[in-house]
């Protein structure tokens, strides 16, 4: 007895430290357009609704009306579902949907698939519930002809259903998380997008049956303009992507056209940014406040808009530099008045190919006017960006009322790029918890500046809280640590970094931006020693080379705050110039290695500068 015993505990120790073992294994799989980050927890015993079993074949049946979207989403589940599952995948149109191999189905439909729908026996329900355009029902159900474990998913539109896809990856048992890729010196093409899985023995679903919304009506994508952010904004269920060519750049240029035609292909609207009062700088002896200047220029924005077949058109305002300025007839008006011959010229001619397009106009900075006083100037139907009256970002919401009288749509600016000269990992992720609130109670747009960006924690907090509702950062952070940096232990590091930082991180008092008089408190220096720590411990251990290299941004960074900010006695009693020293020498012979080439290894010349600072 006592010998059956022990055998059953020494086989249940075994089972156990198996499992345990499973937990940490890890893959990197990389290829031209994408690293994948593989955790493997091996024997998935959660329970659920199972779609796929390790190895099982999974039959795509993809409606006939989704077209191009179809293809891409099927491509994602393709690889995801290999990746994930070792599936193999059998993909189904409509007239081959009879041809169900094995037990596990996935159909992929919009609402006006009504013969797929009537098939598999779901057509009462769209007609019972309003699917509107960004909106998916994901339904698990037995597809009767085999009694086959089936998840429909049905789109309100062909984004719709890429919303409902995304969104049903992210809350199976795949757990799939999309980071942007990284910009250095606008070289994109360096860095492949970063996608975080779950490897398990099934596919499980636990949400049931689920009509998905998005918490923001607009959430818009504010970055450089590509294929690859095109996909990271609609993997992360973007539905505006704004970009920034300036009308000279985009002349003659096929590549634009390229990425408008690919995310209209994926139903994304795109603006581009950048309409102002100019004329492009090579064009002289024209006074641009004349009526030959205004013509040319709406000319210029016009053709743009009618060659590129893009949504919409964004004002920005931050345009003190131009030539406009030195013109003596410009200081007889207002800067509003000239803001306003010149965008409501653009109007009329854009809305005259296209009466819906979006016209937005970057408001509230400060040196804007009231809202009250712009309104007498510009439309009521032309789209407030609004940028808090202060730059400091936890600043009141006070201002947001007047813009909300007089623009029929809002949409917020929010920093989450801030850092120019470094991009760093965590920067005021906290500060954008009031912004947040604010859009989604009063149903106003989030434009993030910096989306997509290096900052992968402020950017994946936005995306994050604008598509299922407010995250706090906390809750955010832990998880963020583990999945983006590989180790639990990095969730409560980041909370340090943050807490640390709380009196360094307004606009024009920031620690990574300005070399002012504003040094750490024990306290603070405790907080990110400790930090330093962590992330060095979790570099020693860390499964992949590229968690590896997110590691090294973070200790870098760390390292940054006490070359300019730990230089008091009473800082420098928790961390001296002598231990600065050794922790540049410690990440230096630890982080060694350069993931994607010297060239492209921003923290490592920023270490090396660093040790210069020291010297």
């Amino acid at each position: 007895m006592y010998l059956k015993i022990r055998l059953i505990v020494l086989i249940s120790s075994l089972v156990l430290s198996f499992y345990s073992m499973s937990q940490e294994k890890w893959e990197e799989v990389r290829s031209e357009n994408e690293i994948v980050i593989i955790k493997d927890i091996g024997f998935l015993n959660e329970e659920g609704y199972v779609i796929a079993q390790k190895n099982d074949t999974v039959n795509i049946i993809v409606a006939d009306d989704l077209g191009k979207a179809g293809e891409i989403v099927v491509n994602d589940l393709d690889r995801y579902l290999q990746l994930a599952l070792q599936s193999k995948i059998k993909i189904l149109s409509e007239k081959d949907k009879e041809s169900i191999d094995g037990k596990n189905v996935i159909i992929l439909a919009r609402k006006e698939s009504e013969n797929l729908l009537k098939w598999s026996g779901l057509d009462d329900k769209v007609n019972d519930i309003n699917i509107r355009e960004q909106e998916c029902l994901i339904i698990p159900s037995k597809i009767k002809m085999n009694n086959s474990n089936g998840i429909v998913l049905i789109g309100g539109s062909k984004r719709g259903l890429l919303n409902g896809v995304y969104s049903f990856l992210e809350k199976s048992s795949m757990d799939i998380h999309w980071y942007p890729p990284r910009i250095y010196y606008n070289n994109e093409n360096s860095f492949p997008a970063e996608t975080f899985l779950t490897k398990a023995d099934k596919l499980v679903w636990n949400e049931g049956e689920i009509h998905w919304k998005p918490a923001l009506t607009d959430n818009i994508c504010h970055g450089n303009f590509s294929k690859k952010f095109i996909d990271w904004a609609s993997r992360n269920r973007m539905n505006i992507f704004v970009a920034r060519p300036s009308p000279r750049d985009i002349i003659s240029s096929e590549k634009e056209r390229e990425v408008v035609d690919y995310a209209h292909e994926l139903d994304l609207k795109v603006i581009f940014l950048g309409m102002t009062h100019r004329l492009p700088n090579d064009i002289a002896n024209i006074s641009h406040s004349s009526d030959t200047a205004l013509a040319m220029s709406t000319k210029l924005y016009s053709d743009m808009f009618r060659e590129y077949n893009i949504d919409g058109m964004a004002w920005h305002t931050a345009s003190e530099s131009i030539t406009l300025n030195m013109d003596e007839k410009y200081h007889k008006k207002s800067r509003i008045e000239w803001e306003s011959i010149y965008l409501n010229s653009y109007e009329r001619a854009i809305r005259e190919i296209k009466e819906d397009a979006m016209l937005v106009m970057l408001m509230g900075w400060v040196y804007m006017d009231p809202a009250d006083e712009i309104a007498k100037y510009v439309n009521k139907n032309i789209i407030s960006w609004i940028v808090p009256r202060t730059p400091i970002i936890d600043a009141a919401v006070a201002d947001i009322d007047e813009y909300e009288k007089h623009f029929d749509k809002i949409w917020y600016w929010l920093y989450s790029g801030v850092s120019a000269d470094g991009q760093f990992p965590i920067v005021k992720i906290d500060y954008l918890e009031n912004y947040l609130l604010e859009a989604i109670k009063r149903d106003h747009g989030i434009a993030g500046q910096g989306i997509p960006s290096s900052n992968a924690a402020n950017v994946m907090y936005l995306v994050e809280s604008g598509r299922d509702g407010v995250v706090s950062p906390e809750t955010f952070l832990q998880k963020f640590g583990e999945l983006y940096y590989g180790d639990s232990k990095m969730g409560s590091a980041l909370l340090k970094y943050q807490d640390a930082l709380k009196n360094h991180r307004n606009w024009f008092n920031n620690i990574h931006t300005r070399d002012v008089e504003n040094n750490f408190s024990t306290y603070e220096a405790l907080l990110l020693k400790d930090v330093y720590n962590t992330v060095i411990d979790c570099a020693k251990i860390t499964k992949t080379p590229l968690i590896k290299d997110r590691l090294k941004a973070m200790a870098v960074t760390t390292i940054r705050c006490f070359v300019k900010r730990g230089k008091t006695n009473v800082s420098q009693l928790i961390v001296s110039e002598n231990d600065i020293n050794k922790m540049i020498d410690e990440t230096k012979s630890l982080f060694s290695d350069h993931y994607f080439g010297i060239e492209n290894d921003f923290f490592w010349e920023e270490l090396v500068k660093l040790e210069d600072q020291q010297e």
